[in-house]
This record gives C-alpha cells, sequence and structure tokens, in this order.
C-alpha cells in the first residue's frame, strides 16, 4: 500500500511538474515572440523615419530645383544690375542642393545610433534652407 500511494504521489508530482514546465516554455515563448515583434517595430519606425527624411530632403531638392528655375528664366529677361543678384542668389541655391544631395546619401550611410543627431541636422538644415527659399521670393 506505502508502495502504491508513493507511485501515485510521484506520479501526481511529475505531472505537476510536466505540466508547469510546458506553461514556463510556453511563457518563455511568448516573451520571445513579443520581444520579436518589438523589435520589428521598432525597426519599421526607424525605417518610417529614415523614408520621411528622404521624402523631405528630396522635396526640399525639388523646391531649389524650382526656384532655380524661375531665377534663370528671371535673368533672361533682367538687366545686368539685376542679373548679377539673381545669379548670387542661383549659386547659393545650387551650393544647398548639392549639400542636400549629399545628406540624401549620407542617409543611407548613418547607424542607428547616430540617427537622431543627423535627423536633427537636417530638420535644422531644412529649415534654413526653407528660409532661404522665402528670401529670395
Amino acid at each position: 500500500m506505502k508502495k502504491i500511494s508513493f507511485f501515485a504521489s510521484f506520479i501526481i508530482f511529475s505531472s505537476m511538474l510536466y505540466f508547469t514546465a510546458c506553461q514556463q516554455n510556453s511563457d518563455t515563448n511568448d516573451v520571445s515572440e513579443n520581444l520579436e515583434e518589438a523589435g520589428e517595430s521598432v525597426a519599421d519606425a526607424f525605417r518610417s523615419d529614415r523614408e520621411e527624411l528622404k521624402a523631405d530632403l528630396e522635396d526640399a531638392r525639388d523646391k531649389i530645383n524650382a526656384r532655380i528655375a524661375e531665377l534663370n528664366k528671371q535673368m533672361q529677361d533682367a538687366g545686368a544690375d539685376v542679373e548679377s543678384t539673381l545669379s548670387k542668389q542661383v549659386e547659393k541655391l545650387e551650393s544647398q542642393r548639392v549639400a542636400v544631395e549629399k545628406q540624401i546619401t549620407k542617409l543611407g550611410e548613418v547607424i542607428d545610433s547616430n540617427f537622431e543627431r543627423f535627423k536633427t541636422n537636417v530638420k535644422e538644415a531644412l529649415e534654413e534652407i526653407d528660409q532661404e527659399l522665402k528670401d529670395t521670393f
């Protein structure tokens, strides 16, 4: 009788350990899946920030190109005194366009740890470009 109750207790105890271990395994798998999903979400958000920043840079480049085209057209119809001023504005905008194109290229090279600083620098540069475009009108 003692042997039977010992084996019954042993079987019950073993069953409890087995189910508890399975539950812990399941919890571990859930945590692992949650961490993986969180990592993917962060990566998606980072890609979204990059894509948004790239779109902002490309938009700024397009605005610069449009303004340069306008100024070049105005220079054709302008007198010598105005042409000099317009030419200086075109040169300044062309240098800004080169800077924007460099930032677009650099955006692909920036690693995660430097992205926030790069993003801040680009936002400041875009604000300066917007102000410059407003000033040339």
